[in-house]
């Protein structure tokens, strides 16, 4: 079994399906099959907001040279609003790298 069947069997078996879909995506790019690894991976996101997803976008983008998706994912990711543990909002400055 490779990675692809892999994949697919653990997304059609799991609860996480966000997950299984960005390894699924990963698993398109040795062939080169962006198209498949940006659907997988706008779908991963789709169901659930990760560094993880965010990065893989980016870096995909970027090898398709695709430079204003990539800068917008960056700068998607560099402030996001989280709450602490008290429940306050919290700005984290930093990158999705």
């Amino acid at each position: 079994m490779n990675h692809f069947e892999l994949a697919v069997e653990l997304i059609n078996n799991t609860k996480d399906k966000s997950t299984c879909l960005i390894f699924l995506g990963l698993s398109e790019i040795q062939d080169k099959n962006f198209d498949k690894t940006l659907d997988h991976l706008n779908t991963s996101l789709a169901f659930k907001e990760t560094r993880l997803t965010r990065k893989s976008l980016a870096l995909v983008h970027m090898e398709l040279n695709n430079i204003k998706e990539t800068e917008q994912i960056y700068l998607h990711g560099i402030v996001p609003e989280q709450k602490n543990k008290e429940g306050n909002k919290e700005v984290m400055i930093g990158c999705i790298w």
